[in-house]
């Protein structure tokens, strides 16, 4: 999904389409390392198709990136988002994405301490606040589509850094019943359970992420630190090993294909995934 356009053609044209390859542009410049020049695009998108959610919700997460510990202008891109797209306009996969990366920039502003949102939570400390305006957001993202599997998987890496760590569990569960073999979220996951100790446990959802997505390399990259963690060298030597080959695998084929998909589930993979991978943080 490229836009918030509801035409019915299943392929984008016009407007859409243009707004689809910048889109791509802008990932594609991110993904080899020019952040800023990707931020650049994303905003003359925002002004060229202030309707494009996936344009914007991007622009947002990029804004977060740049500037940590500031999430202000990037919530204040979701909120005008948010206003200009009424619930009742929205598909329920649209609404989703926009309300779950706002609860990723409210958590964003919780762990720093800043004011609340206008999420719609109620008053309190900066902090906890804006940490409560968030797991509503998560909260009414999955409201609006169950079946949205980075709105579960953000929501469970919010309470996974969080402590809540049967919650998080379950979340998890959810997200895996919406996308069995999402990467991400097994990867998440994983570190969950490294995290509590049930190493054999760890392992299992660390080999499954790495069998359905061989190029996924941040699986093979976190599963070679819980192993190097553990005392386990040359396993953790030969882990290391195949995130290197993933890594140039994936470089190869972002080069090769051409696809625009608006979707952010990165962002919620890390819409969240990445979040406290062990000093590896992924894209969130």
């Amino acid at each position: 999904e490229a836009s918030t356009s509801s035409s019915s053609s299943s392929s984008p044209s016009g407007p859409d389409l243009d707004a689809m390859h910048l889109h791509w542009r802008a990932k594609n410049m991110e993904f080899h390392g020019d952040a800023r020049g990707a931020l650049a695009l994303l905003e003359e998108g925002v002004w060229r198709y202030p309707t494009n959610i996936y344009i914007g919700v991007s622009a947002a997460r990029l804004l977060s990136k740049l500037r940590p510990g500031d999430v202000g202008d990037a919530i204040a891109l979701v909120e005008r988002l948010h206003a200009q797209h009424p619930p009742a306009a929205q598909s329920p996969r649209d609404l989703s994405v926009l309300l779950q990366v706002w609860a990723t920039l409210e958590s964003e502003r919780g762990a720093n301490g800043g004011s609340e949102g206008t999420g719609g939570a109620g008053g309190g400390g900066a902090g906890k606040a804006s940490s409560s305006c968030a797991r509503e957001l998560y909260q009414r993202a999955v409201e609006a589509d169950p079946n949205h599997a980075a709105a579960w998987h953000g929501w469970a890496v919010y309470e996974r850094t969080r402590g809540r760590t049967a919650k998080a569990r379950r979340l998890f569960r959810e997200a895996r019943r919406c996308a069995p073999t999402r990467a991400s979220t097994l990867q998440a996951w994983a570190l969950l359970e490294a995290e509590d100790r049930r190493y054999p446990e760890a392992r299992r959802l660390f080999e499954e992420s790495t069998t359905t997505r061989p190029r996924h390399a941040p699986s093979w990259q976190a599963w070679a630190i819980m192993e190097a963690r553990l005392g386990n060298n040359g396993r953790a030597a030969t882990l290391f090993k195949r995130g290197e080959e993933a890594t140039r695998d994936a470089a190869r084929g972002i080069i090769r294909g051409g696809s625009g998909s608006g979707d952010v589930d990165g962002w919620g993979e890390g819409g969240e995934g990445g979040v406290g991978d062990y000093s590896m943080e992924g894209d969130k």
